[in-house]
């Protein structure tokens, strides 16, 4: 069930599971982006947003061979709202954004990342 509004955005975050590529006439890329904003907890930690990221076509196909779990990449395209029932039938609701094709930029892992003092939000 998805809404009716979209917006584009352009947000840079870490693969946060791994990639699933499905090929059943149209190629699909799907994974979990993990993003952390300015924002903090009250506990003073940084907030981390969880968005669905997924990729259609022949960037799919090309792309699945070169994103992993942890790695930093950069992302443009539509952002979407879902609204779907887990097992107990509780609405759940997911942030998705539909990459644009041109839309995608690794930055790098998350292996090379901790070798510059840099933390994966996750």
């Amino acid at each position: 069930m998805a809404r009716q509004c979209v917006y584009k955005v352009h947000t840079v975050g870490f693969v946060a599971s791994r990639p699933e590529y499905f090929d059943r006439g149209t190629p699909l890329l799907r994974f979990r982006l993990a993003c952390s904003g300015r924002q903090k907890t009250v506990d003073n930690e940084k907030e981390t947003l969880f968005v669905t990221v997924q990729m259609w076509g022949k960037q799919a196909t090309a792309l699945r061979k070169y994103i992993g779990k942890g790695d930093k990449i950069s992302i443009s395209g539509s952002q979407n709202v879902e609204d779907w029932k887990d097992r107990s039938d509780k609405i759940r609701t997911d942030i998705v954004i539909s990459a644009d094709f041109d839309g995608v930029e690794l930055c790098g892992s998350a292996k090379k990342d901790s070798e510059n003092n840099e933390e994966t939000p996750f």
